[in-house]
């Protein structure tokens, strides 16, 4: 058995995703956006844990416009999407990715294997994991899935503390792999995820936007990293590897049985709503304007 079998089962495939139910009519989508508040600047999320700096070029959704965006937009159960901290969509027009908040508060996770994980052998033990998985959501009513491999390996920025990377998922059925693009920010006792999702051929452009999101969220003093106190504060029972597979996502069941959108669905979806996707980030600029001029 290797070391990465016990924690095989945490694999947990981000789970932002929309029904394959009829989209709601474009009037009530723009009426349930024009209800939200995003907005940008200093946001405070994980009962001030976590600070965020939300530029100018993006849009912040609280937790409570992000779930209804995750629910009655795109139709996740609403069981599903508890823990959600909120949401980030970026401005630009024509840029369709969005990012999903949360936190665990699973421990402080010790980085002293980030040298030494084999990430080819861990990648493997995801795929087996994924297969066993793929049989249960299709009886469930949800799309199967193969996690192909990765689009992107983990990279960990020791003096940062923070680590990303990105997988390849293929649904059933569907013309185009799926980008999920995983990113964890360690701190003291628990660790923020951000999860984008977007086409797979949008990969090199989420690359772009990373040492921009990378620095949009830091926690905050005397919760960060090099806070935590050893014997003191609560340590998590995994380190990096355990994390990158999944770690307490899995285990707790955080977005689980859900699809990971499947981008191909998503853009029918986007003409169906006038562009919604393609466009929300204008669209949050016209309606910014006329409820509070920035």
């Amino acid at each position: 058995m290797s070391r990465y079998s016990r924690i095989a089962p945490f694999v947990a495939l981000f789970a932002v995703a929309i029904s394959y139910a009829p989209v709601r009519a474009q009037d009530d989508a723009k009426a349930l956006i024009a209800a939200m508040h995003p907005r940008n600047g200093a946001v405070q999320i994980a009962n001030g844990l976590v600070q965020l700096n939300v530029g100018p070029e993006f849009r912040y959704l609280d937790s409570t416009d992000a779930v209804t965006m995750l629910t009655k937009v795109y139709h996740n159960p609403p069981d599903a999407v508890a823990g959600t901290l909120g949401m980030i969509f970026p401005k630009k027009e024509g840029e369709n990715w969005f990012a999903v908040l949360s936190y665990s508060a699973d421990g402080h996770v010790a980085d002293s294997d980030a040298s030494n994980v084999n990430y080819d052998d861990l990648m493997k033990q995801m795929q087996e994991q994924t297969e066993k998985d793929a049989s249960e959501r299709r009886d469930k009513g949800f799309s199967g899935l193969k996690l192909v491999g990765w689009a992107q390996r983990p990279y960990y920025d020791l003096a940062a503390k923070k680590i990303y990377w990105a997988k390849s998922i293929q649904f059933d059925q569907a013309p185009n792999a799926t980008l999920n693009y995983d990113v964890r920010i360690l701190g003291r006792s628990g660790y923020l995820n951000i999860n984008i999702v977007d086409d797979i051929a949008e990969l090199p452009k989420i690359n772009s936007e990373m040492p921009t999101i990378l620095s949009m969220a830091n926690f905050t003093p005397s919760n960060r990293y090099e806070d935590y106190v050893a014997g003191s504060d609560h340590l998590a029972a995994y380190g990096i590897a355990g994390l990158v597979a999944g770690g307490v996502l899995a285990k707790a069941g955080f977005f689980k049985g859900l699809l990971v959108l499947a981008v191909a669905f998503w853009k029918v979806i986007g003409v169906a709503v006038v562009g919604f996707f393609a466009a929300i980030g204008g669209f949050f600029k016209r309606l910014i304007r006329r409820k509070s001029p920035q």
